[in-house]
């Protein structure tokens, strides 16, 4: 399904790149979205080391999983203040700003200081892409299959000591594939039937604002500001499809930020707020076990300061410090006029040292300090009784990191212990299919890695090995036909390989990326135990070969494999291996615009993800950009 989309011509349309500061950057991953990445998933899905998770078409829900772990292991920053407090376990990454442009950064196992965490699943880090240029202006628009389009653009502008930058993307789809029926017997391909996905339907607009103020070369002021809104239908599993509900979320977000820096040291201020509202409506009880119609608030705020020392020869210490309050609300219209409320306080300190023993070895020793206290109000929502609880958690959390560089070679040597608290939505949810469990326990662990990158002359390469050992795993248990709870695995154990190159001798570039992991359900539980993790396949692969056939026109082939997995912890449930096979054609049409044509699951492979969730087969698409600069 293509068309035609005329879009503004401009004056010269180089490749997108940006710039911006990164700190720590010997344990920093830095990716830049292609222009056949259209979002945040896009562009991770395609890295080694990463599952992408996906809930049906472009804009639906998707959740992302580095080395393993799952996805309420990583957390998300928006030019390093924390955006990933959210009520729930794990962050949408479609319902992100700044959906396929900017740079991101992943830290996939040591975190630096200035994120004020652990997490074992990393940080993923996106920056604005508003440095280094006097003005520069972007324009594309796409049209796609399942009646999908999309407008995204953005403007920069330096003046003297002011610069502004502006994000707006506009996105709808109708969603309305097709796709391989169970009709309710998973085990039994013979009475599979092809149906079409209905009440899939997803609208969305996201803006993005920044303005900043440098009265001198060392200071600078700031503020960002973000405005989101979507209504999505929720179309159910691949069986019992909803026709009526539906999720509709708003966002309110807003930083500023005091940056001073000279060549002694670096200090940054950051305070934060912001507010989410999101009504979740079930008129027939098509999804959960009773017609319910809710709505839920989300406030959260705090401060972030970071500060480095930086003229020793030898040693750069940084501290960070982390305020966060969360309020969270739930109001329930029906079944009957009902609330929960719950409020958590928190506090991280983190400091790390960066010592360089030579310029091929360095060491940096990391400590971060965490403590919360949680007030809530939870119960059965059948029973319409509440019960309040209350807790405080403090963890001490060390690591150490170890760099050695030779030549263009390098070598990451990392080893540390993390906490993760349970969410809101893990302890008190109580929407649609998901409950709450209020007795649920921390998460402890501890996660080793070992990495080398290295580079020839037109050869880049990079082998991990990395290993997670989990007490008290959270994880999403279907307790009854019709409710998913969270509960703890009392161990669980993760072991992995990455490894990847590219290689370009012009006119031809070429690339894959690998991922094996082995998880293994260690806990308490006879029958489960020697299980492998649920949604984690033991296999990914993805592969890629660019031509330029003439100046002005390239095509690129993408493979992507997914090994086997099992969409439930007792592993009665298996998706086969899955595979994919792309083109995408990039034509300069005329000097300023590019047009992108591509088709994706060219087989048109039909499979099921998440929690018997369908997703889409062959896709096809066109998009058309511009740029002034």
């Amino acid at each position: 399904m293509f068309f035609i989309f005329l879009i503004f011509i401009s004056k010269e349309i180089p490749v997108i790149e940006v710039e911006g500061e990164i700190k720590k950057e010997s344990v920093i991953q830095v990716i830049v979205p292609s222009p056949n990445e259209n979002s945040l998933s896009d562009a991770l899905s395609k890295e080694s080391g990463i599952t992408v998770r996906r809930a049906g078409t472009e804009g639906s829900f998707s959740l992302i999983s580095i080395r393993g772990t799952n996805p309420s292991h990583t957390e998300f920053f928006l030019e390093g203040v924390p955006i990933s407090f959210t009520p729930y376990s794990s962050v949408n990454m479609e319902d992100l700003p700044l959906q396929g442009i900017g740079r991101i950064e992943i830290a996939k196992d040591f975190v630096p200081s200035e994120f004020s965490t652990a997490s074992i699943g990393g940080v993923i880090n996106i920056i604005i892409p508003d440095k280094g240029r006097e003005f520069f202006h972007y324009l594309s628009g796409k049209f796609s299959s399942f009646k999908t389009l999309s407008f995204t653009g953005y403007s920069i502008r330096n003046l003297l000591s002011h610069s502004y930058f502006f994000y707006l993307n506009l996105f709808h789809t109708d969603g309305d594939f097709r796709y391989r029926n169970s009709n309710g017997t998973p085990f039994n391909p013979y009475d599979d039937y092809i149906s079409k996905r209905k009440n899939n339907a997803t609208n969305r607009v996201d803006f993005l604002g920044r303005y900043t103020y440098r009265p001198s070369s060392s200071i600078s002021l700031s503020i960002t500001a973000n405005l989101f809104s979507k209504e999505q239908g929720i179309a159910g599993t691949d069986v019992l499809q909803s026709e009526k509900t539906d999720l509709k979320t708003e966002r309110g977000f807003i930083a500023g930020e005091f940056k001073l820096e000279n060549e002694k040291f670096f200090l940054s201020l950051q305070p934060f707020t912001g507010i989410q509202n999101e009504t979740f409506s079930d008129p027939d009880g098509e999804i959960g076990i009773f017609k319910e119609e809710v709505k839920q608030e989300f406030l959260s705020g705090g401060m972030r300061v970071n500060f480095s020392k930086k003229n020793f020869k030898r040693i750069q210490p940084s501290f960070s410090l982390l305020y966060s309050g969360m309020r969270w609300k739930s109001i329930f219209i029906k079944p009957s006029s009902f609330s929960f409320h719950a409020i958590r306080n928190e506090v991280r300190l983190s400091s790390d040292a960066e010592f360089s023993f030579s310029k091929k070895f360095s060491v940096i020793p990391q400590a971060v300090f965490y403590f919360s206290k949680t007030d809530g109000e939870t119960g059965i929502l059948y029973y319409f009784e509440k019960k309040n609880t209350s807790s405080s958690y403090f963890a001490f959390m060390p690591s150490i990191s170890g760099i050695f560089k030779f030549s263009s070679h390098k070598i990451i040597m990392s080893f540390g212990r993390y906490v993760r608290i349970p969410s809101f939505f893990e302890l008190f949810g109580d929407r649609g299919v998901w409950m709450g469990n209020p007795d649920l326990k921390p998460e402890e662990g501890i996660k080793t890695s070992v990495e080398w990158n290295g580079e020839f002359k037109g050869f880049k390469s990079s082998l991990g090995f990395f290993q997670r050992d989990i007490v008290n795993l959270i994880s999403y248990t279907q307790n009854s036909q019709w409710t998913f709870i969270p509960e703890n695995i009392s161990r669980a154990f993760i072991l992995g390989f990455e490894g990847s190159f590219e290689l370009e001798l012009s006119p031809f570039k070429t690339g894959a990326n690998y991922t094996y992991l082995f998880t293994e359900d260690r806990g308490k539980i006879d029958y489960l135990r020697g299980k492998r993790l649920p949604l984690q396949p033991s296999h990914e692969l993805h592969y890629f070969l660019n031509f330029d056939l003439l100046k002005n026109f390239s095509i690129r082939y993408e493979f992507d494999l997914q090994g086997d997995t099992f969409l439930d912890r007792a592993n009665m449930r298996k998706r086969n291996l899955k595979t994919e096979h792309s083109i995408y054609l990039t034509k300069e049409i005329k000097k300023g615009v590019r047009i992108h044509g591509y088709v994706e699951n060219i087989l048109d492979e039909k499979w099921v993800d998440i929690y018997s969730i369908p997703l889409p087969g062959r896709r096809f698409g066109v998009k058309v950009e511009g740029i002034i600069m």
